[in-house]
């Protein structure tokens, strides 16, 4: 057995790096950038999608963070995603899934400490990518799964996939729709009738595999138009003999090995993960695990061991580990927590909380020390015990504490579309975590939402109000009552007695560390107020929004790391929807001021304006959009005042761009991408700093049979400032060729960079199927640097599935 298993191996090696290397003179990877999605950027209006990839970086992947914002919406939500190995996931929520389209960039990190971006240009011309999102028309639902009845079913022979389509309206012709499964046309093997659509497992193999498997319809009328897309996933476990009950426990899952070696700058560095994730469902209950586990958890860093576990039903649900919970997005949105949540579900009333650690400790280190006489000023030396460390005072650099964090929040509902809730969030560093640290922080955050919807949800109302609390240092603990005259008599600014400044501290005491460093003590000042409000009305097609935010210079919440500050405005969109949700015009403009508390010496107006128009006419013509934006920002300076002449801000920018996209058939199938932005910047002060960037590509995606695709890829990028000048050229050149009866996946790209930038990269990756549920996989990369020494990546992935 042995002996047959190293010459499959061999054979595998063998065949898998000849065909790579034949392609990668010929063609590379299925998608020109260094990042690949599993399926298209297509959605439906308000259902949740998801996005999954793979990045591929020089060095391992750090963080993955997804910036997404819907139409007419002004300011970015940003989310960490789920990161095991090169891959990472991503879920929109289902309501920020709004047509026509939803806007997201990538910001990743290695462990380098390297930041790359998707688009790979958008830190430069700030054109984001787009998920171009289809309405849900009234009917989406109507269109039902007959088999499987659950959501997770055996892949066997006798297998098969039915949709009822008897509801739907007259105008459908059933007979031309189309069946998409895993991103592969597979109408021509579907049986398809006036009011059933079939697909038989046994006839069509290869289609189906264990795990998720992706379905999309698309439903046509009788002069061929197209009217919607329904986009959906089955969940499919291998085949095994235990034969189907009623309360049976249903479960998928795989295991991956990895092991990758990477020389960089003549250094070898071996890299070894593990991961594994396994779903079920047993009766109305549902579980889900995962796990990943790697050579990079390092005491010094924050944690890349992850482990998650989930028990969800109709009424409750509970997860355990590293997740991401959600909240009102100014108190809570895209920070890890180790710990866990419970969610209670009970129509009219819910409630969720979270307990765990959102950073773990890592400890800081001394830098010099002194004897106590000749210490000097330095925010960073701290007082030692001379009976430990021998001296008085050390210079360190500071660790990070532990910090642990609680929410709660209760929801009470009027209606499905109406609801008010309370958002609780208590933050605090553990101050005996590390020795070695300074200012130790504590936070808390409290406030309201509200929810109402009229008419049908055509009018909607939507308000928040959060205030914050955040004491820098926590060290020395609660001030005693005979210290607070003399703060407040060297703080007097500060509007409060002596008295009242003690009461509001027993008070307070109750939530959070009351001192010296707490803030903001001026609570009339609004400094830590963090408001929306909005109003929204959906009337003939169009949809017409006003909004109002205040964000204080002091607002903190330890649950969102970024949050826009000290800022106060108003915003209007419209969207307009023409000719069956084919045309839409957009129009949104923000006014917005700076120095809310007067903590600055001069005040700053931020005026922004988004206009374009979109054109979907699904499959008779290319998509296309266009766009013109603007930004300025300009200050309360007089630029004749030289003695302030250096704080003027005095500019303006313009953006326009256009993008199209379009799939056709030549008999094979074409899939061409156009985009060219420009973007310039008036600098009208004393600097003069213009700048001018100019970015286009275009890209042809080809699906010769199904076992053969290619990819070719070009992107144009210029820039010009007062200080420096950048031209370069890149060139993607890509395919993917299914060999030995699908037993062999190979796939390489050769990706060259001209101009002032000069690097090519050379990759190949194959798979390799033993079995349905075993895998083995290669990755090898090599990459020229005209600035650096010459690198490479050379790895295997071992994976299992059940």
């Amino acid at each position: 057995m042995h002996s047959k298993l190293n010459k499959s191996i061999a054979v595998f090696f063998r065949n898998g790096v000849l065909v790579s290397v034949l392609l990668l003179m010929f063609c590379g990877s299925l998608i020109g950038q260094d990042i690949y999605f599993d399926s298209g950027l297509e959605g439906v209006e308000n259902t949740s999608f998801i996005l999954k990839g793979q990045i591929y970086t020089e060095f391992p992947l750090k963080e993955v963070i997804v910036a997404y914002k819907s139409t007419g919406e002004n300011e970015y939500k940003f989310s960490e995603s789920i990161v095991t190995a090169n891959n990472f996931l991503f879920e929109f929520p289902a309501e920020d899934v709004t047509a026509p389209e939803v806007e997201f960039y990538i910001q990743y990190y290695d462990t380098r400490g390297n930041t790359g971006y998707y688009p790979e240009d958008f830190s430069n011309v700030e054109v984001p990518s787009k998920i171009v999102v289809s309405p849900k028309p009234d009917f989406y639902d109507d269109v039902i799964l007959l088999n499987p009845i659950s959501e997770t079913a055996e892949l066997n022979d006798e297998f098969f996939i039915t949709w009822s389509t008897f509801k739907l309206p007259d105008n459908v012709n059933n007979t031309g729709t189309k069946v998409i499964i895993n991103g592969e046309d597979v109408t021509g093997k579907c049986l398809i009738n006036d009011d059933l659509i079939t697909f038989i497992h046994s006839a069509n193999p290869g289609i189906l595999s264990p795990g998720a498997n992706s379905i999309n319809l698309e439903f046509y009328d009788k002069s061929g138009n197209l009217l919607f897309k329904k986009i959906s996933s089955i969940g499919l476990r291998p085949d095994s003999e235990i034969p189907l009950a009623k309360n049976q426990f249903y479960y998928r899952g795989n295991l991956l090995a990895e092991g990758r070696n990477e020389l960089y700058n003549s250094n070898h560095t071996w890299y070894n993960n593990v991961s594994g994730e396994f779903n079920g469902k047993y009766g109305s209950f549902g579980f889900e695990t995962r796990f990943y586990l790697t050579s990079e958890e390092k005491s010094y860093r924050q944690p890349q061991n992850r482990f998650f576990a989930a028990i969800r039903s109709e009424y409750f649900t509970i997860s355990a580990g590293d997740h991401f919970p959600v909240y009102p997005s100014l108190i809570y949105s895209g920070k890890r927590l180790r710990g866990v949540t419970g969610r209670v579900e009970l129509g009219f009333f819910e409630l969720s909380a979270s307990y765990g650690q959102i950073n773990r400790s890592v400890e800081g280190r001394v830098l010099e020390t002194f004897t106590g006489n000749n210490t000097p000023l330095d925010p960073n030396i701290i007082e030692l015990d001379p009976a430990i460390y021998g001296v008085n005072f050390a210079r360190i650099q500071p660790g990070g504490y532990s910090r642990d964090l609680m929410v709660v929040r209760p929801v009470f509902n009027f209606t499905n579309t109406s609801s008010l809730g309370f958002t609780y969030l208590h933050s605090k560093d553990d101050p005996g975590s590390i020795v070695f640290g300074s200012q130790p922080k504590e936070n808390v955050v409290f406030g309201p939402d509200l929810r109402l919807s009229f008419d049908n949800s055509r009018i909607k109302l939507k308000s928040s109000a959060f205030l914050s609390l955040q004491n820098n240092d926590i060290s020395e603990g609660t001030i005693a009552d005979s210290l607070v005259e003399n703060f407040l008599e060297e703080n007097e600014y500060i509007d409060i007695i002596a008295d009242d400044f003690n009461r509001y501290k027993d008070i307070l005491g109750t939530f959070i560390t009351v001192n010296q460093y707490i803030g903001p003590l001026n609570i009339t000042e609004f400094a830590s107020l963090a408001s929306d409000v909005e109003l929204q009305l959906d009337y003939f097609g169009n949809t017409l929004r006003t909004s109002y935010i205040y964000r204080g210079n002091e607002y903190n919440s330890f649950g969102k790391p970024f949050v826009r500050k000290d800022v106060a405005g108003f915003s209007v969109f419209d969207r307009l929807r023409l000719l069956n949700n084919k045309l839409f015009f957009n129009f949104n403009f923000e006014n917005l001021n700076d120095n809310l508390q007067k903590t600055k010496f001069n005040t700053t107006n931020i005026k922004n304006l988004n206009v374009s128009v979109s054109w979907f006419p699904r499959n008779e013509l290319p998509d296309i959009t266009a766009g013109y934006k603007f930004t300025q920002n300009k200050n309360d300076v007089n630029p004749l005042d030289t003695s302030r002449v250096a704080l003027l801000i005095d500019d303006f920018t313009d953006r326009y761009f256009v993008q199209s996209a379009y799939t056709f058939y030549t008999p094979v199938r074409q899939s061409v991408a156009l985009r060219l932005s420009y973007a310039g910047r008036d600098d009208k002060t004393f600097r003069d700093f213009d700048t001018k960037v100019i970015n286009g590509g275009v890209s042809v995606s080809s699906r010769w049979s199904e076992v053969f695709q290619t990819y070719l890829g070009v992107s144009v990028n210029k820039s010009e400032s007062a200080l420096s000048e950048l031209n370069y050229t890149r060139i993607s050149l890509s395919g993917r060729w299914l060999l030995f009866e699908g037993k062999l996946l190979v796939s390489g790209k050769i990706s060259p960079t001209l101009g002032d930038l000069k690097r090519t990269g050379l990759e190949v990756y194959g798979d390799y199927y033993f079995t349905e549920q075993f895998t083995l996989s290669y990755q090898l990369r090599y990459f020229t640097d005209f600035d650096l020494l010459n690198s490479s990546i050379a790895g295997v992935t071992v994976k299992y599935s059940i």
